[in-house]
This record gives C-alpha cells, sequence and structure tokens, in this order.
C-alpha cells in the first residue's frame, strides 16, 4: 500500500512538470539574473513592475545575460542623472573654515538685524565681546570668549556687519580692531580710559546694573583674576553705553586715516630699527677683525669705556656708502666728514650710530640705490608722508612750527591719536615722560620701577627741544630757549655763589651785575643775558684751567680737576652750561607739549584749556593745571587779601 502511494505522487510531480510553460523550460540562470534585476529596480527612486506575460519566449543562455546586462545599465545610468540633478550645489567654503576649527568659534550667522558689541581686547591675551540688540534693553548682555586668534579673526570678518555698532576704549590695543571695524562698514564708538576708570569702578558698575561677571579660568599666561577684570570691563563699557552714550566719540574718516598712519608708521619704524640694526652688527664685525689685527701686528693701541676705535669704524662706514654709485661716494663723504673721522683715535657709540642715521637717511633719499629692504622702506616713507600731509591736525597744529618735519610729526601724532584721551595738560605731559618724580627730579628709566610714558612720544619731543631748536635761530622758540637757558644758568651760578661765600672763598661766580636785579621767572631775563653770563662762564673756566667737556662721575670729575690750575673753582664752574642746556630744553619740551594740547583741542572744536572733567562716576573734577592754579589763587588771597592779578600774556 506504501509502495503504491510513492508511485502516485512521483506520478503527479511528473505531470506537473510537463504542463509548465514553456518559459521555464530553459536555464534557470534566467531567472537568477530577473531576480536581481527586480532588487536593482526596488532600489531605485523610479520602480517598474515586469508582467511575465511581457517576458520573450524561450530565450538563449547568452541572449538572456546580454539582456540583462543592458537592463542593468540602463537603470544604473537613469538613476545616476536623476542623482546629479537633484544634488545641491556646494556651499562656499568661509573665512573660518580656511583657518580651521576651533572650540572657540562658532558657526556663521545668517542675515540679521544690527547689533551692539562692546569689547575688551588684548593682543596676545583673551578678548571679551558682550553682544546684544542694543545696550538700552533689559538684561545682561551675552558675553563671548576669545581665545584663539582664529575666533578674534573670524569675530571682525564675519560676525562684524555693515550697520552694527561697537563700543570700545579710545586708543591701546583697540585701535587694531576700531581700524578693520571701520572699513567694514561699522560703527565705532570710542570712550576715554579715564571715563571708564579702574578695575573697582568697573565691578561698580555693573553691579548697579544688576550683572554678573563670573570668575575666569586662566589662559596662557594670564590669570584668572586678569581675566575676570578684562571680562568685567566690558561689561562696564556696555553699561556705560546705556547710560553715558554721549561720552563716546564716534570715529570718522578723520580717525581712520589717523589710526592707518599709525599702522604706517610703525611699519616703518621696524624697518627702519632693523637696517641700523644690521648695520651696528657689521660695525661689530669690523672691529673685532681690527683687534685681530692690532694683536698680530703687536701695536700697543688699546680701546677701553665702550668706545670703538676709528679705523674700524671708517671700515664699516665705507662699507656702506659703498652701494652709492660711485661719482656719489666722494661727495657723501664730505658730507659725513670721513676725513675728520680719520684724526681721531677712537669714536662713541653715540657718534657712529648718528654717523649711521644720515647715511640711511643718504640711502632713503638716492633713488639709485637699489635693495629690496631699501625699496620696501622707501615706499612706506613715500606712503608716510602722504599721510601725514592729508591729516588735519598737522596741517593746522604741527605744520606751522618750525622744525617739525614729517618724521617728528608722524611720531607725535601716531603716539597721542586723540587729544581727548588726556583730561588736562598735565596728563599729556606725564604721557610724554616730561613730568617729574616726588623729589622734583626729571623721570628716567631706574632699575625696578615701571616706566610709565610713551617712548615715541618722549622721543619726538625731545628731538624738537634738542636738536631742532637750536638750528633755527630768530625764530619764538628758539627765542623762548635761549631765554630759559639764560634764566636757569643764573640759577645755577647763584648756587655756586652761595657754596663758594659759604666756604668763605673769594670767586666771583654770578656776576655783580645779576646780583641786584630780582629774578623769578623766565620772562625777566633779556636776550642780552644769555652771551653775558657764558662769557663770564668761559672766563672762569679760563682761570680754573678746565675743559668745557663735564663728566656725571664724581670720580672722574676729580681725577679731572687735579691736574687743572684750580681745582676748587674748576669744580665750582664744572658743566654749569651744560646743565643749563639741559633743562631749558626740558622746560621748552614741557612747553611744546601744552601749546600741542592746547592747539589741537582748538583744532577739534574743543576748549583750549579745560578746568573742570567728568571721571566714570559722573563726578566733576578739577583738571591738574586749573586745580594748581586755584590753589595758588587762594594762598594769594590769604596772604594779600585780595584777588591776584590776571596772568600776562605771553
Amino acid at each position: 500500500m506504501l509502495r503504491s502511494c510513492v508511485r502516485l505522487s512521483v506520478s503527479l510531480r511528473i505531470s506537473l512538470l510537463m504542463t509548465v510553460s514553456p518559459a521555464c523550460t530553459g536555464d534557470h540562470s534566467t531567472i537568477g539574473e530577473r531576480s536581481v534585476s527586480e532588487q536593482f529596480t526596488e532600489q531605485s527612486s523610479e520602480r517598474t513592475t515586469i508582467d511575465s506575460a511581457d517576458l520573450p519566449e524561450a530565450p538563449t543562455k547568452k541572449a538572456t545575460k546580454k539582456k540583462a546586462s543592458k537592463k542593468t545599465t540602463k537603470k544604473v545610468a537613469k538613476t545616476a542623472t536623476k542623482k546629479t540633478a537633484t544634488k545641491e550645489p556646494k556651499a562656499k567654503k568661509t573665512v573660518a573654515d580656511k583657518l580651521g576649527k576651533d572650540k572657540d568659534l562658532e558657526p556663521p550667522k545668517p542675515d540679521r538685524e544690527p547689533l551692539c558689541f562692546s569689547i575688551a581686547h588684548a593682543y596676545l591675551g583673551v578678548t571679551y565681546v558682550c553682544e546684544a540688540k542694543s545696550f538700552t534693553d533689559k538684561g545682561q548682555p551675552n558675553i563671548r570668549r576669545l581665545t584663539s586668534e582664529e575666533a578674534k579673526e573670524r569675530f571682525v570678518l564675519e560676525d562684524l556687519r555693515k550697520g552694527d555698532t561697537v563700543y570700545m576704549e579710545l586708543g591701546g590695543p583697540n585701535d587694531r580692531i576700531a581700524l578693520l571695524a571701520a572699513w567694514r562698514g561699522v560703527r565705532v564708538m570710542r570712550i576715554p580710559t579715564f571715563r571708564i576708570s579702574n578695575n573697582d569702578a568697573t565691578r561698580e558698575a555693573i553691579e548697579t546694573e544688576g550683572w554678573i561677571a563670573t570668575d575666569e579660568r586662566p589662559a596662557g599666561n594670564e590669570s584668572g583674576d586678569k581675566l575676570t577684570a578684562r571680562k568685567t570691563r566690558a561689561l562696564a563699557i556696555a553699561a556705560k553705553a546705556r547710560h553715558h552714550s554721549t561720552d563716546f566719540l564716534e570715529m570718522k574718516e578723520e580717525d581712520r586715516l589717523r589710526l592707518q598712519l599709525k599702522k604706517v608708521y610703525r611699519g616703518w619704524r621696524k624697518s627702519f630699527k632693523t637696517v641700523l640694526a644690521g648695520y651696528q652688527r657689521l660695525l661689530a664685525e669690523y672691529f673685532d677683525d681690527y683687534l685681530l689685527e692690532l694683536i698680530t701686528t703687536e701695536d700697543p693701541h688699546v680701546v677701553a669705556n665702550g668706545r670703538v676705535a676709528s679705523q674700524a669704524a671708517l671700515r664699516c662706514i665705507w662699507a656702506m656708502i659703498d652701494v652709492f654709485p660711485k661719482e656719489k661716494q666722494e661727495e657723501y663723504a664730505a658730507t659725513l666728514g670721513l676725513e675728520k673721522l680719520e684724526s681721531r683715535r677712537s669714536l662713541s657709540r653715540e657718534d657712529i650710530t648718528t654717523i649711521f642715521r644720515k647715511v640711511l637717511e643718504m640711502m632713503l633719499d638716492d633713488d639709485d640705490v637699489q635693495a629690496p629692504f631699501m625699496n620696501h622702506w622707501r615706499k612706506s616713507h613715500k606712503k608716510l608722508e602722504q599721510l601725514v600731509k592729508a591729516d588735519p591736525i598737522y596741517r593746522a597744529v604741527l605744520e606751522p612750527i618750525p622744525g617739525v618735519g614729517v618724521s617728528i610729526a608722524a611720531r607725535i601724532i601716531t603716539a597721542i591719536g586723540e587729544i581727548e584721551r588726556f583730561p588736562s595738560q598735565a596728563d599729556l605731559i606725564y604721557f610724554a615722560g616730561y613730568h617729574t618724580d616726588e623729589n622734583g627730579q626729571a623721570v628716567r628709566r631706574r632699575s625696578g620701577v615701571v616706566s610709565n610714558w610713551n617712548p615715541e612720544l618722549k622721543q619726538a619731543v625731545w628731538q624738537f627741544a634738542h636738536e631742532q631748536v637750536v638750528k633755527m635761530p630768530g625764530t619764538v622758540w628758539r627765542e623762548r630757549l635761549d631765554l630759559r637757558r639764560a634764566y636757569d644758568l643764573y640759577k645755577i651760578l647763584r648756587n655756586r655763589q652761595a657754596k663758594a661765600d659759604d666756604q668763605q672763598l673769594n670767586y666771583e661766580i654770578l656776576p655783580v651785575a645779576f646780583r641786584s636785579r630780582t629774578i623769578t621767572e623766565t620772562t625777566h631775563m633779556t636776550p642780552e643775558d644769555l652771551p653775558i653770563l657764558s662769557a663770564h662762564v668761559d672766563k672762569l673756566r679760563k682761570q680754573a684751567g678746565t675743559t668745557s667737556k663735564a663728566t656725571s662721575d664724581d670720580e672722574d670729575q676729580d681725577a679731572a680737576l687735579s691736574n687743572v690750575k684750580d681745582p676748587v673753582l674748576g669744580k665750582l664752574v664744572a658743566g654749569v652750561k651744560q646743565q643749563s642746556y639741559e633743562r631749558a630744553c626740558r622746560w621748552l619740551g614741557s612747553r611744546f607739549l601744552k601749546h600741542l594740547y592746547k592747539e589741537w583741542r582748538h583744532a577739534r572744536g574743543l576748549s583750549r584749556n579745560p578746568a573742570t572733567y567728568r571721571d566714570a562716576e559722573g563726578n566733576v573734577h578739577f583738571t591738574r593745571g586749573s586745580k594748581a592754579r586755584q590753589q595758588g589763587a587762594e594762598r594769594y588771597r590769604r596772604k594779600h587779601g585780595e584777588d591776584p592779578p590776571p596772568p600776562k600774556v605771553r
């Protein structure tokens, strides 16, 4: 029975196979190829269905493979074409993408409404930015911490947009941000530093607003306390913009050109210092070679006290002149006075530096001198001249002063920047380093003491008072210098006469004609007094047998006076003319700064000599000069019982 059932099932399977459609009687590989094609079409975006009635009748094995491969190729091409057509174009890389990703960088923002920013910037440190739609709105503005240079560059190049407003302090490291922002079409508002005040005042300002400045973590060489104070300062600037927006000065085209002048001047100065340092190193090499020659020839000549042998200096100078055309070398050598230098045994390094400067100026003026650094230096110098002469402050204030050329004017303009930074004349004098210390002495660099003045401005004023005014006889500034020299020389001789009288020495240090005169200020001197006093000092030196050269070291001075006719008299008159000249030049420098302060403010439409100023809290204070005048007037009233007379018109 079981066997018969098996035979019946087998016969039924055979009969079913005999009745299958002819399409299935071919090779089974066709079915496999069709399944692959159907799987591919299911993954494509355009699906295609294949009906069994549309299939060809009994294709061969090769034809079936070829047809299936053609279908697959068409489907792949069609799908790829559609994907290409629907693919979005690639976005352009931004500046931040080129600079690289940073944790401080944020994705670029789409088009937006104008924003307000306040910045507390540091060149090499962390910069803090406060951001808000308007600082007049309630609530604390958002604070951003820009640690890397890429973050700072992205903020200036991408985050700042035309129509925005930036609030910052006037001068200092903020000048770079102000210049870049102005080029971007941003409204730049700057405020003098004394209106923001110190760190205690900034903390009180944000506490009044109810804002909080959390403690910052250290970054690099900057401590957390320092960064917290800078962050607080950015918030204080925002608070100042909210309540005292009129204290800010809007940056104009004139200010932008002045910042550009500052940038060009810095580059010009760097190139000049680099060139000068290179030639000084060349001088050291020639000096070493000269010493080796002396040793090999057993010459007993010795060079000491920081001086350089004239032969070594001349070799270096001639090496510099060799870059000029041959027909001009003799002319330049005569201008420098090289023949006189050959007769001198040694030269001071100050004299050599002066000669180097003259040679470099000749190179700058001579277009025939072609060198890469000279071409760059010459171009920057021409650009500097254009910017200085186009500055309205130069035309109104500095150009009328005889002796103030492009170089001195560029130093002064770039160092001061904006005269609104200084509430009084005394502050400008302090900034230039022409003030006195607590002992009444002129300030100078000392070990362990911060030199908190601007060296560029101090050098510019020194160059005007010491070098330019002396070359211009007959000018107003030269007359003032001569009167002051006479007054200082009179005071020095009067003090030396008092010393001689105390020692019961019978010397006429101060001429008898001056002892009966009442001289208490510069205006009491006459133009004839300086020649009389100078001739009297020369007579005393001749009587003592001393030279006109003064030494600062007491031991060297005593050694020099040991071989003179009258050492006591020689010591009493030693260095009096040089001291009077230095004091007079310093006095003239302070008067020059006062003149700049008054005329600069007048050119800006401000009062020449403000009596008061307002601090960060809005309190009114007298300026240093005005306060001193008021105190002097009070002393005069207590002593004489009446108001003091009006000041003299000079």
